[in-house]
């Protein structure tokens, strides 16, 4: 933010760079992101496609 709020030149460069620091920001949290599984999911015991609704949580 502090970086935007100096621009001087150019006020769209500032929404550029506020946008592309945001997205990236946004990025790293998303990798950060823990699926933990806790059912749903049924695989035949003869074996074929997995089927079914995943219930899990995201932490």
């Amino acid at each position: 933010m502090d970086k935007c709020q100096t621009e001087e030149d150019d006020p769209n460069r500032s929404k550029e760079q506020f946008a592309t620091d945001l997205a990236q920001a946004i990025v790293e949290e998303i990798k950060e992101l823990q699926i933990v599984y806790t059912s749903g999911l049924i695989a035949p015991s003869s074996g074929g496609a997995v089927t079914g609704t995943i219930n899990a949580k995201i932490e």
